[in-house]
């Protein structure tokens, strides 16, 4: 009771929230039911697979939803009839792998040979099963943990085109299996310990975790794709969710959201569109646009910084080119360290002591590395978190009025402030002489 209570606390306010300030959805908005983990749910034998697969399967039948089911390639034997369910609703069946390995946590060639081992056991079992589908079209990373690092990220999406398929995001995700583990738990209890106000209490949390999931996928999905963006709900193959896969089907539908096929839903631009974000963690497509709409931002706005500082310089305008730094911001050059904006002032000032012997100052961003992190939220939502601290590589040419030129690289620590980004910390190379002046052209 008391575990029941708690989920149902944690979130009346999100739900409240969500429904505040989320808009509504309109009868053009398309939905994607996506299904992982078939066929073998955690704590179910063949017998109880089987069972969790009917319920999954009336509910689909029930509001006629043509959804995505992705299985999980050591789940399949002794697991044909619950997985037979979905192909005789004409589902597709979908590919995690064999293993369902984490991207991030796994070497690429471990990763790449369970994804072909996954990949081969789904389209075997089709044939065993006497599908109408031949092959394997959808794939989806297990957790939708892309990776941390980008190179492994693209390795996998194009282990995916090259085996004839696609990866499918989703933007709506409830990774918390703790309100499952909850409800088996309470499940296995006899019938005369169970309390049926707790398997209640449960599935209302459930419930609502996923309204409120819905409605913040809503928000942040206009933001990014525009009015009425389609969704793609993730769902496990778990007993709750099979539980309660009814009422949330019919919740949606009175919403106004029309259950579509993956190539309509799929169809839509945002879907296509490119993004650039890796992470520990998972981390629906949405969140995914978005940070790495942030992080295009991000890296125009130092170019942005940086333009203007080398301007400010050229100008004579010391004060100017400082703006670009921190309070407590720190230069480290040759064997020289000064901590602090206004004695770096001092230190540049004591250097070049007029406007006119300050010269011309061009500043190219060579390259830009930002640092992102991510929370986590209710029931494990992972949002990335904007970005805050970045570096970047710089190429900086100073041509005085009268003498040689100096040109060399400085790698800059930044940060975001109130104020925008802020260089914290200046680490330059004493650079070399060159002979002639070149143009203080800004950088790309």
């Amino acid at each position: 009771m008391a575990r029941g209570l708690k989920f149902t606390f944690r979130f009346i306010f999100s739900v409240l929230l969500a429904a505040m300030f989320s808009p509504t959805a309109s009868a053009e908005r398309l939905l994607l039911v996506t299904i992982d983990g078939v066929p073998g749910a955690p704590g179910l034998d063949a017998k109880g697979n089987l069972a969790l697969a009917t319920r999954f399967a009336t509910a689909l039948k029930k509001v006629q939803a043509p959804a995505l089911v992705f299985a999980v390639g050591n789940r399949l034997r002794g697991n044909e009839g619950a997985l037979r369910k979905f192909t005789e609703l004409g589902l597709d069946v979908g590919s995690l792998g064999h293993a369902a390995r984490d991207l991030g946590a796994t070497e690429l060639d471990t990763w790449l040979g369970d994804f072909e081992t996954g990949r081969r056991g789904v389209t075997d079992m089709l044939a065993t099963l006497k599908a109408k589908q031949r092959s394997v079209r959808y794939f989806r990373f297990p957790g939708l943990s892309e990776g941390i690092v980008s190179e492994h990220q693209l390795a996998a999406k194009n282990a995916m085109a090259a085996a004839g398929g696609r990866h499918v995001d989703a933007t709506v995700d409830l990774v918390d299996g703790g309100l499952d583990a909850a409800y088996r738990a309470e499940l296995g209890k006899s019938k005369r310990e169970q309390d049926k106000r707790v398997l209640g209490e449960l599935s209302q949390d459930w419930l609502a975790a996923m309204r409120a999931l819905v409605r913040r996928s809503e928000t942040v999905g206009d933001r990014v794709a525009g009015a009425d963006s389609p969704q793609v709900l993730r769902l496990t193959f778990d007993t709750i969710t099979g539980d309660n896969l009814e009422t949330l089907l019919g919740w949606l539908t009175r919403q106004g959201y029309q259950f579509a096929p993956a190539a309509e839903v799929l169809g839509h631009p945002i879907f296509s569109r490119p993004h650039s974000y890796t992470g520990r963690r998972g981390v629906s497509l949405y969140w995914r646009v978005r940070i790495s709409d942030d992080l295009r931002r991000a890296e125009k706005e130092v170019n942005d910084l940086l333009f203007k500082a080398a301007e400010s310089w050229s100008r004579g305008d010391l004060d100017g080119f400082m703006a670009a730094f921190t309070d407590d911001a720190r230069i480290v050059s040759g064997r020289q360290l000064v901590e602090g904006r206004q004695s770096i002032r001092a230190k540049y000032r004591e250097r070049y002591p007029t406007a006119g012997s300050m010269g011309r100052l061009a500043i190219e961003l060579s390259r830009f590395d930002i640092h992102t992190t991510d929370r986590e939220t209710l029931y494990g939502l992972i949002e990335p978190i904007p970005p805050r601290f970045a570096i970047a590589t710089v190429k900086w040419t100073l041509i005085p009025k009268r003498g040689m030129g100096r040109t060399g690289y400085a790698s800059l620590a930044l940060q975001k402030t109130n104020a925008g980004w802020r260089i914290l910390e200046d680490h330059s190379s004493t650079g070399s002489f060159i002979k002639a002046p070149k143009s203080g052209k800004r950088g790309n």
